[in-house]
């Protein structure tokens, strides 16, 4: 760090503290704590849930299209609270060093089936979906003490947000027909898995009430701001022809004018190249934004 940056950071931690009230030269270095919190996403639609409820449209246009039925559906993926563990490293008192993480994951699974009795035709098309997390913040934290009741304190916390997300999403589809009396079958199954990861910011507010000396409560609210892109890996393809094939491949979200349906569906796919042609557009790299409002709560074990 320049000697220009360390003035500069030095001046705004001064004058953050004379606004609080608080003379740095005063205090005294307070020690370590460990935190353990129970954590609530709470994420915006992402390109995930677009694909799956643009399919299961595109499932119903194709049913009205070619007089058939279907049943099933492609869920959305739901979010459980997961926990995360902390550590809290005093800079001066009131002002700290905190670095924290956690991992949790969400998976849905859901199947189509498109029956078209005059025909002889039956289609069943399965989606898994998984979607793994590994959050991991850093940043200072500012916690002041109510004047009206000192056990019970004011915190704020910002810093940067680093997050690795694995992707796997499996397909299988079959379908059959009925050709001069005879059935035929035509299958192919896809398996891919990508990862990426990406730097964002992340902001908390909240309270912490103190009954011990060694012990504390703690409740707060957060914003992240991070959005990840760039999904890179690999699919494995295999058909009713006898093919198989590893790829590597690109996430890729684009509109495409799937089974000439005279309309555009979104579709996230892994694709070697990027897609492109008449029946493709829009077309960028998927992305899944870790953005929103979480909620934290949480005991604190101070050292």
């Amino acid at each position: 760090m320049t000697s220009k940056k360390r003035n500069v950071s030095g001046a705004l931690i001064i004058v953050f503290c004379l606004i609080l009230g608080i003379n740095p030269h005063l205090l005294q270095a307070e020690k370590i704590s460990f935190q353990l919190n129970y954590w609530v996403p709470s994420f915006p639609s992402n390109d995930l849930d677009l694909w799956l409820t643009s399919t299961n449209q595109l499932w119903q246009d194709w049913a009205t299209a070619k007089n058939g039925q279907t049943s099933g559906e492609f869920p959305p993926l739901q979010y459980s609270p997961s926990l995360e563990l902390g550590l809290r490293v005093s800079i001066v008192e009131g002002l700290s060093l905190v670095i924290s993480g956690s991992h949790f994951s969400s998976q849905s699974e859901g199947q189509v089936e498109f029956l078209r009795s005059e025909a002889a035709q039956m289609e069943t098309y399965l989606l898994r979906n998984r979607v793994s997390f590994l959050p991991l913040k850093i940043g200072f934290n500012y916690r002041h003490p109510l004047p009206f009741y000192q056990p019970l304190a004011g915190y704020i916390t910002f810093g940067r947000h680093l997050v690795f997300i694995s992707y796997k999403k499996v397909e299988e589809y079959e379908a059959k027909f009925d050709v001069l009396g005879q059935e035929f079958i035509y299958w192919f199954n896809k398996d891919g898995s990508y990862r990426s990861e990406s730097l964002g910011y992340f902001a908390e507010l909240g309270i912490e009430y103190s009954p011990l000396r060694y012990i504390s409560i703690f409740a707060g609210v957060e914003q992240i701001w991070n959005t990840t892109d760039g999904f890179k890996g690999s699919y494995t393809y295999a058909d009713y022809t006898g093919e198989e094939k590893r790829v590597k491949a690109s996430l890729y979200f684009y509109e495409s004018n799937q089974w000439n349906l005279g309309q555009y569906y979104h579709l996230l796919n892994g694709d070697k190249k990027r897609p492109a042609g008449d029946s493709v557009r829009n077309v960028r790299q998927a992305t899944f934004n870790y953005g929103g409002f979480s909620f934290k709560l949480g005991v604190r074990f101070n050292f």
